[in-house]
C-alpha cells in the first residue's frame, strides 16, 4: 500500500492519494496484478479490509486462471489425441517405405502443425543420418533424399541408444538449413525405434514463425514417433511376407517344372534359369556321374 502517490486515470494525473498493488500468484510465478486507488472524491480512507480484501480477490483469480488453464490443456490433449488417431490411420494406407515417410512428412506439418519437420533414417554403418523428406525453411514440402547429414551435436546416437532417453528438446539453439547457419531458436528431436534398435529420427523447431515452445510439443512429437515407428515394422513385415509368397509361388513353379521335365535341358530351364534371374552373378548344375573307371565325378551342364 502507498500513500499520498500520485493517481492517474489512465495515464492522466487526476489527484494525489492511496494506491494498493496485490500480485497474482500461479506455482510461484507471478502472472498479473491487481490495482486499487483513491476514488475520485479524495479524503476518504482507506478501510482496513480493503487491503486483505485486494489479496485474496487476487488469489481467487489465480485460482480461476488455473483451473481454465488446465481445462484448455485438457482439450488441446484430447484434440491432439483424436489428430494422432486419424494421422495413425492415414499412414496405415500407404503402400511402400517411401510413401510412408512422404505422408509422415506431410501430416506432420499440415495436420500436427510442425512448422520444419524432417525425418532421418540412422545408418550405423556409415555414422550417419539419411535424409528422406522435409519441410524447408519456407514451409515448403521438399523432396529430401540423397542427402546426409552427421547429427553429432548433441550426440545425438549416443542420447537415443539409452532406452530410457525419449526426447532431445533445445532451446535458444542455433537453427540450421541444408548445412548453413539460418537462426536461433527451438529444436526437437524424438528417436524412431524399432524392437528398441534406433531406427531413425524426427526432428522440428520454430524457425519460420519463431512461435514459443508449446507445452503440449514434445509429448506430441514422442507420441508420433511411435505411431512412425510402428507403421514402418508394419510395413517391413507386409514386405517380408510378400517376398516370403513370392518365393514359395517361384519354387511351387519350379518343382511343376521339374516333374514335367523329360530331359537334362528341360531340367536345367526349371532350375538354372530361375535361379539366375534372383540376381546371382552366375549359376550352374552340376550331377555326379561315373566315369569310365567307375569312379565318381562332378558333370556341369
Amino acid at each position: 500500500m502507498e500513500r499520498d502517490v500520485p493517481l492517474y486515470d489512465p495515464g492522466v494525473l487526476i489527484g494525489h492519494g492511496w494506491h494498493l498493488t496485490a500480485p497474482i500468484w500461479q506455482n510461484e510465478e507471478l502472472i498479473g496484478a491487481l490495482f486499487a486507488q483513491e476514488p475520485t472524491n479524495p479524503g476518504r480512507p482507506l478501510k482496513l479490509y480493503e487491503s486483505d480484501l485486494l489479496a485474496s480477490y487476487g488469489a481467487v483469480l489465480a485460482n480461476l486462471i488455473g483451473r481454465l488453464q488446465n481445462e484448455q490443456a485438457v482439450q488441446e490433449s484430447l484434440r491432439m489425441q483424436q489428430i494422432l488417431h486419424e494421422v495413425n490411420l492415414d499412414l496405415s494406407q500407404v503402400q511402400t517405405l517411401d510413401d510412408l515417410f512422404k505422408e509422415a512428412v506431410q501430416l506432420g506439418h499440415d495436420r500436427l502443425d510442425l512448422e520444419r519437420f524432417s525425418i532421418y533414417l540412422y545408418h550405423e554403418d556409415r555414422g550417419a543420418f539419411a535424409a528422406t523428406f522435409g519441410v524447408d525453411a519456407k514451409g515448403r514440402f521438399r523432396d529430401e533424399r540423397g542427402g546426409e547429414y552427421d547429427l553429432s551435436m548433441p550426440d545425438v546416437v549416443v542420447t537415443f541408444k539409452d532406452m530410457r532417453q525419449r526426447i532431445i528438446v533445445a532451446e535458444n539453439s542455433t537453427l540450421w538449413d541444408e548445412g548453413n547457419q539460418a537462426g536461433e531458436g527451438w529444436h526437437i528431436t524424438v528417436p524412431i525405434r524399432l524392437q528398441n534398435v534406433l531406427y531413425g529420427v524426427m526432428f522440428t523447431d520454430n524457425l519460420i514463425t519463431r512461435r514459443d515452445l508449446p507445452s503440449y510439443l514434445p509429448d506430441m512429437m514422442s507420441a508420433f514417433s511411435s505411431i512412425v515407428g510402428n507403421q514402418i515394422e508394419r510395413k517391413l513385415a507386409e514386405q517380408s511376407v510378400t517376398a516370403a509368397l513370392a518365393e514359395s509361388q517361384r519354387l511351387y513353379e519350379m518343382s511343376a517344372q521339374l516333374n514335367a521335365a523329360a530331359s537334362m535341358d528341360e531340367i536345367l530351364e526349371a532350375v538354372v534359369v530361375p535361379v539366375a534371374g534372383q540376381g546371382l552373378a552366375a549359376a550352374n548344375l552340376f550331377t555326379l556321374e561315373m566315369d569310365g573307371n567307375g569312379r565318381p565325378e562332378w558333370m556341369e551342364w
